[in-house]
């Protein structure tokens, strides 16, 4: 589990999602770096989005999962095909797979997960006690504090009530400049996850891995994505 809180960069133990509100396709990369196209896997993967006919509310929930084949980064599976309304959710089940970021683009618009907009989810896993004043680190006003506590688990019947708390969902919602709760007390282990209704461009960031206010050359957000050639084949 990942021990920094920074949704510009994913790891073991986050989770990137996103809502495609238009049908068409998508095509995105996996990197490993924020902003410019660093090596990682030189294709794009594919999701093809097609109009729905279902009910609102019956939206589904897919699963791309990134592994390692070598030295280059891939999803799996490479191409998805969805109905419009429906979320896509990116993670990693491998703990050596470090710092990744998925960037694309669907239709006119683009999707970064280094750079929060509209219909994105983002969730970490806080495996240590401690405070975490989190940030965006592109400068907006949009922050928030968690404060992890460790359980006491002196006893089975203890332990048995934190792994069940670990299931409970805390939410936080951020839609403009409006956080909601701006204060969440959870136990280690748990998971928050934020649910991005509309958002300048912004990351999740504890800021102590920012340098201070007061200091100049504050991180830019990232460039956006490029077309490139379509994911062959492996």
């Amino acid at each position: 589990m990942n021990q920094n809180l920074d949704s510009r960069v994913l790891n073991f133990g986050e989770c990137y999602a996103i809502k495609f509100t238009r049908n068409g396709k998508a095509v995105y990369r996996l990197q490993t770096h924020t902003g410019y196209t660093l090596p990682g896997n030189d294709d794009y993967f594919t999701i093809s989005v097609n109009e729905s006919s279902r009910e609102k509310g019956n939206e589904q929930q897919h699963t791309i999962t990134i592994r390692r084949k070598g030295s280059q980064l891939y999803a799996e599976p490479e191409h998805l095909e969805i109905n419009q309304d429906d979320i896509v959710l990116w993670h990693t089940d491998d703990p050596a797979i470090h710092n990744f970021v998925i960037q694309g683009e669907a239709g006119n618009s683009t999707f970064d997960s280094s750079c929060m907009e509209e219909y994105v989810v983002y969730s970490h896993a806080f495996g240590v006690a401690g405070e975490y004043h989190w940030k965006d680190a592109y400068g907006s006003k949009i922050s928030g504090v968690i404060k992890a506590v460790s359980p006491e688990c002196n006893d089975k019947k203890s332990q048995a009530k934190w792994l069940k708390s670990l299931d409970r969902e805390n939410l936080i919602t951020i839609c403009g400049d409006k956080v909601e709760p701006q204060k969440l007390e959870i136990l280690t282990g748990q998971t928050v996850i934020w649910a991005i209704e509309k958002a300048p461009g912004i990351s999740i960031t504890d800021s102590r891995l920012l340098p201070p206010d007061n200091c100049h050359g504050k991180p830019q957000k990232p460039h956006k994505p490029v077309k490139g050639k379509k994911q062959q084949s492996k």
